[in-house]
């Protein structure tokens, strides 16, 4: 029997340091931890209580955001550089919650 998720993000842009498939647009969790990080694939760990969310729409005024600021854009950097990445600033539900000093 197949785990079924509580999780399903789709639409997403998700790096799986796998080179064989560096990138996915979809995955499933479950009590915090990853079922499957895939395509299409993920929809079979569809659950009767999950949440589904779709990582892709806009942000304009009015709408609550989640969101990180990066020092670098992660999508330009290869594997071995990737961790390097820095969080400037972190927002929640429209406020910032982290801001790392100078």
């Amino acid at each position: 029997m197949t785990a079924t998720a509580e999780l399903i993000i789709r639409n997403a842009r998700i790096y799986t340091v796998d080179p064989a498939v560096p990138w996915a647009s979809a995955l499933a969790a479950s009590a915090g931890r990853l079922l499957a990080v895939g395509n299409d694939d993920v929809a079979g760990f569809r659950g009767p209580a999950m949440v589904e969310r779709d990582a892709g729409g806009s942000l304009t005024p009015g709408k609550s955001a989640d969101f990180v600021i990066l020092d670098s854009d992660p999508f330009a950097r290869d594997e071995n550089t990737l961790a390097r990445t820095r969080v400037l600033e972190t927002w929640f539900a429209g406020s910032r919650v982290f801001l790392r000093d100078a």
